[in-house]
């Protein structure tokens, strides 16, 4: 997580990080909103990693944990956000 005021370089030093991993081992969740919260972080993940996220949290929590773990068996690549 990178926070920080307007104008520091967050957004440079994201995007330097992001270019020196290889798109084919790394799978990048962009959460645009610090705001958002648990339940809304966990929608982000699932909808980010092609999955349909539901209303209820109760069920939101365990498809976020199924499509991080999917994306790491299945496809080879490490979620990054």
């Amino acid at each position: 997580m990178i926070t920080g005021e307007v104008g520091a370089g967050k957004t440079v030093a994201v995007r330097a990080a992001l270019s020196t991993l290889d798109a084919s081992r790394h799978s990048v969740i962009y959460l645009p909103n610090p705001t958002i919260g648990v339940r809304g972080i966990h929608h982000q993940i699932v909808a980010a990693l092609g999955g349909q996220p539901l209303v209820h949290h109760a069920t939101l929590v365990p498809r976020a944990t199924d499509a991080l773990a999917t994306e790491q068996a299945q496809r080879g690549r490490t979620p990054c956000w």
